[in-house]
């Protein structure tokens, strides 16, 4: 069963600080973008989506000055609840498939929950502070998922990763 699996990482719910619905996130525990290591002193989350091909960045994090550009290789480690790394990777390196590292706006953690308005058709945000205190998120397409069988329990909240 997957409680007793080696490589069973723990998935979270975002919902409640932003994340528009239930997606499939665990908690990175590094993240390498081209061989650096990247947000080591951030909150970062992977978001597993098989409907993506390849990776999404958050905007903040793809134009941030650390993050090596044209991103061409994602390695993400994940921490099991046995405290085993868990190692996702994709590349462009090479031409078996084609893997498109794209930016995107994942706003979830920009603004203060609770602390909008609606006036007619327009929604206010307060944004938060420091947005340096902000996590960053990975969206990790299929790519990531390639030669892997994937069993997802969303009754124990885990994710298994074999091969």
């Amino acid at each position: 069963l997957i409680n007793e699996a080696q490589n069973a990482v723990n998935l979270l719910d975002l919902r409640r600080d932003g994340d528009p619905v239930r997606h499939y996130t665990a908690l990175i525990k590094e993240l390498y973008i081209n061989g650096m290591r990247i947000g080591k002193n951030k909150q970062l989350y992977a978001v597993f989506d098989t409907g993506t091909s390849g990776c999404v960045l958050q905007d903040d994090l793809f134009n941030d000055e650390g993050t090596p550009n044209p991103p061409r290789e994602i390695k993400v480690v994940l921490e099991s609840n046995e405290g085993n790394d868990v190692v996702l990777s994709a590349s462009a390196r090479s031409r078996k498939n084609i893997f498109v590292v794209t930016a995107s706006d994942i706003n979830w953690f920009k603004y203060e929950r609770g602390e909008c308005t609606r006036r007619s058709n327009n929604l206010t945000c307060k944004k938060v502070a420091n947005k340096n205190d902000t996590p960053w998120v990975v969206v990790l397409g299929c790519a990531f998922l390639e030669d892997k069988i994937v069993t997802i329990d969303a009754d124990q909240n885990k994710l298994l990763l074999a091969t």
